[in-house]
């Protein structure tokens, strides 16, 4: 089974926000205020992590693709672009460990913000 998780983190309020699902029909969405004030891609990573930890190891996936509009991020996940900045090299081994213990074919896609489900919803609050 292959599913589809758009994440997004925006410094407006510190939220972080996931879409399960696709434009068509959405699986689920969730939206989370963080407590600590973040940047804008520690909030991307944050949003990131939390994808991946609501895929659940028993649920039969086997192919997930996660679609987000922050391009250093996608970058960064398919090892296009180094992790340099000391406040997100951890964030980035929490998600490669997360993603290791699924061990999942991962397709990352770039997208516009328009385009980013995540996005749009933190964009209504």
């Amino acid at each position: 089974m292959t599913i589809e998780i758009y994440f997004d983190g925006g410094t407006r309020g510190n939220r972080i926000c996931i879409v399960r699902g696709n434009s068509a029909k959405y699986g689920s969405k969730k939206i989370r205020a963080l407590r600590t004030k973040q940047t804008n891609n520690q909030l991307e990573y944050s949003a990131l992590l939390w994808a991946v930890r609501s895929i659940k190891i028993h649920e039969g996936i086997s192919t997930v693709s996660i679609i987000g509009d922050s391009e250093l991020i996608i970058k960064q996940m398919k090892g296009q672009s180094m992790v340099k900045s000391k406040r997100l090299i951890d964030l980035y081994e929490q998600v490669v460990e997360e993603l290791k213990l699924r061990n999942l074919h991962l397709i990352f896609y770039w997208v516009p913000r328009t385009e980013n489900l995540a996005g749009i919803e933190l964009d209504k609050i």
